[in-house]
């Protein structure tokens, strides 16, 4: 430790450690769209979110993307909070992120990273059961100020909601069941990883990693040759102990569909196309979740409850189909594996450079950060440091170690 702090100061080991804290505050938005044929699994082109920006864009990083509701935790929701980021409240898409084409009855997978929220929920206590969940409002009379608090638990299943130009589409939990980012080191992704294998293609921003859906149907009464917007809405508050929301925590990502004629369509999976088997998985990169989409198909609609629970948190590891929430420290050991590409930075090994120290770590944000430093000569020293003491009234945060390697 001394070593340490004599090369670069007390003042670059906290600088060192607060900014491995800011790059694990990333989170999730819809990354990619695609149609699914009638047997479930994906066909056609892909379509992308509203002003969309590749992770492969040097200058990209998470902020671009993500839009969080409201944006520091300790603020409320206000009336004039608009559902889409501001790159999202217009139809600006381009050639190399078109909309997605899709006909009236047909179902579409919008697929999304879990980013540690899935494979690892001890992240952050008092979250809820499933990781929370997705609402997907639709409207053809889109507007650029549409808010949050007019939509989301406002439309309904029926139209009839609020102001009436847009209804709920689906309800679904955030984990569907079967997501996963690659991390051998926890046992969540290691079940998962043998569950649903996933055989990445070349190029793939997904590496090996299995991204989350939300299976939706384009309603039959949408005309074609239109625009239908979806607004994607991840519900995903901090709870207290009698499991109602002690901090409102939103993030959405607003999208564009190009409403082609159903008429010949391959891809069409309206009730006409009921009888169709869903197919032999062998790749779970490429089909829907299947009992989401077998309801989708035939309601019309999957939804569940909206009400937020904590989960149980005796079993460290999830079975298929349900999600834990631990508010207890993570059951791994070891150290993590390298971060596939396409790994947002929440809770994935990150490099950093400060101050001429290169440093690799899996963190999240502590209470009180134990800082483990090992030196060449092997000398291994923990060290304590307790950063400004939060309010008693906020949820407690978990000590987790932190590994960083000098």
């Amino acid at each position: 430790m001394m070593l340490a702090i004599m090369e670069h100061g007390w003042a670059g080991l906290l600088t060192l450690i607060i900014l491995l804290a800011s790059l694990v505050d990333a989170h999730s938005w819809v990354e990619q769209l695609t149609v699914v044929s009638p047997n479930g699994t994906f066909i056609g082109a892909k379509g992308y979110p509203r002003g969309n920006i590749f992770r492969t864009n040097p200058s990209f990083n998470d902020q671009m993307m993500q839009w969080q509701l409201p944006s520091n935790q300790d603020d409320k929701l206000l009336p004039d909070m608009t559902i889409c980021r501001p790159s999202q409240q217009t139809s600006n898409y381009t050639t190399d992120s078109p909309q997605l084409q899709a006909a009236p009855g047909d179902v579409i997978a919008m697929r999304y990273q879990e980013n540690g929220h899935v494979t690892q929920p001890w992240i952050k206590s008092g979250k809820p059961a499933h990781s929370g969940t997705v609402y997907v409002y639709g409207t053809d009379q889109p507007r650029e100020d549409d808010t949050l608090l007019a939509i989301h638990n406002v439309w309904n299943l029926d139209g009839t909601g609020g102001d009436s130009r847009g209804k709920l589409l689906s309800s679904q939990y955030f984990d569907d069941g079967q997501c996963y980012q690659i991390d051998d080191a926890i046992p969540i992704s290691v079940h998962r990883q043998e569950e649903f294998p996933r055989k990445p293609e070349a190029g793939s921003v997904e590496g090996a990693n299995l991204w989350c859906q939300t299976d939706i149907a384009i309603p039959n009464t949408v005309k074609s040759d239109s625009t239908y917007t979806l607004y994607w809405v991840w519900d995903w508050p901090t709870l207290n102990t009698s499991n109602t929301t002690y901090l409102p925590e939103l993030y959405t990502t607003c999208i564009d569909i190009n409403v082609t004629n159903s008429e010949g369509s391959s891809s069409s999976t309206n009730t006409n196309q009921g009888n169709v088997a869903f197919a032999q998985v062998t790749n779970y990169g490429n089909a829907a979740i299947q009992s989401i989409f077998e309801n989708v198909k035939t309601l019309g609609t999957q939804t569940v409850s909206g009400t937020p629970s904590a989960a149980d948190v005796s079993s460290p590891t999830a079975t298929t189909g349900s999600p834990i929430v631990s508010t207890a420290s993570s059951p791994g050991t070891g150290a993590a594996s390298p971060s596939p590409e396409g790994n947002s930075n929440c809770d994935t090994p990150t490099t950093v450079t400060v101050s001429g120290t290169t440093v690799t770590s899996t963190i999240s944000v502590p209470s009180i950060a134990t800082t483990t430093i090992m030196q060449a000569t092997t000398v291994t020293v923990t060290t304590m440091i307790s950063p400004p003491s939060s309010s008693s009234s906020h949820p407690a945060m978990m000590i987790r170690r932190r590994a960083l390697a000098v």
